[in-house]
């Protein structure tokens, strides 16, 4: 087989294995996987691109929807053609084609984009994938020097002239909720103590190294419609989907119940959206992407209490 039928083929493989995946981590997994083989075929210019079209007009829905939203640039016409019928659909493959094309109609879409000469894609000396010089995350659109941070993504010069050097030293209990519906992010400075409602934080100014841990602003939504702020605590560059979580209820913050019938039970079935994920967070992929995130956050931001 050679090399880019060899791409094309870890490409779909790991579309579908990530459609499969019954875990977050294992599905980040197969995500990176068949990035890092578009990449490849990208590197390879426009016939390396060109191996990748027939994924568009044969197999299942996910995988049509993924080669068409990286081609979306590259064959424009017959991408948007099929994630226009994928969107008409339900589900999330659905959702994910619809989200793209509005993407690429705001001027966002970014999943390949013109030539850089910063750009490389590594291999071993037996063919191995390996990964792209500059990229912070396992979602291609996000690089450190074009990121788009979103309608309420971070802005960390705006944090700082409003905070002072070094930002405002804060409680995590001490969190607005003005600043979560405005999707806010922090960087906590002390988790010594064992109560992480009173660990100490700061507005982010920069984007934090991968050990740091940040406070992200949530939206859950329950099936009914009804929306709840949370705040979600978790170490930037770990793969694990999720983290610790508080929960704003009868006033203040609180830990989330754990326990099966606990008051916070009837949002098991809840989604929950990230509002402004960091661009080297890898856990952000796939139908969690940074794009998916901050879109639905954006969608049910307002109906958040301040």
């Amino acid at each position: 087989m050679d090399r880019k039928a060899d791409l094309v083929r870890v490409f779909r493989e790991g579309v579908l294995a990530q459609g499969e995946a019954r875990d977050a981590t294992l599905g980040n997994k197969h995500a990176k996987r068949y990035i890092a083989a578009f990449q490849a075929l990208r590197a390879m210019g426009d016939e390396g691109r060109d191996a990748l079209v027939p994924l568009m007009f044969e197999g299942p829905n996910d995988v049509r929807s993924m080669a068409a939203a990286f081609l979306l640039r590259h064959r424009h016409q017959d991408a948007r053609r099929v994630l226009e019928e994928i969107s008409r659909g339900e589900g999330m493959v659905s959702f994910g084609a619809g989200e793209c094309l509005k993407r690429w109609e705001e001027g966002v879409w970014a999943l390949d984009p013109e030539e850089s000469r910063h750009e490389s894609v590594q291999t071993s000396a037996n063919g191995e994938l390996g990964t792209v010089e500059g990229m912070l995350s396992n979602d291609p659109v996000e690089h450190s020097d074009q990121h788009d941070p979103g309608p309420f993504g971070f802005v960390w010069n705006a944090a700082a002239e409003e905070d002072g050097p070094g930002g405002q030293q804060i409680r995590t209990c001490d969190i607005p909720l003005k600043d979560v519906k405005a999707g806010k992010v922090w960087k906590v400075t002390d988790d010594r103590d064992p109560d992480m409602l009173r660990w100490s934080i700061e507005p982010l100014r920069a984007l934090p190294q991968e050990e740091a841990t940040v406070v992200y602003s949530v939206v859950g939504v329950h099936p009914s419609g009804m929306v709840m702020p949370k705040l979600l605590i978790r170490e930037v560059g770990t793969f694990d989907w999720w983290g610790d979580s508080l929960e704003y209820r009868d006033g203040a913050w609180r830990e989330r119940d754990p326990q099966p019938g606990g008051e916070d039970s009837p949002w098991i079935n809840a989604e929950y959206y990230v509002g402004s994920p960091l661009p080297n967070d890898p856990s952000f992929s796939g139908g969690d992407s940074h794009e998916v995130h901050r879109t639905a956050f954006a969608r049910w931001r307002d109906r958040l209490p301040e």
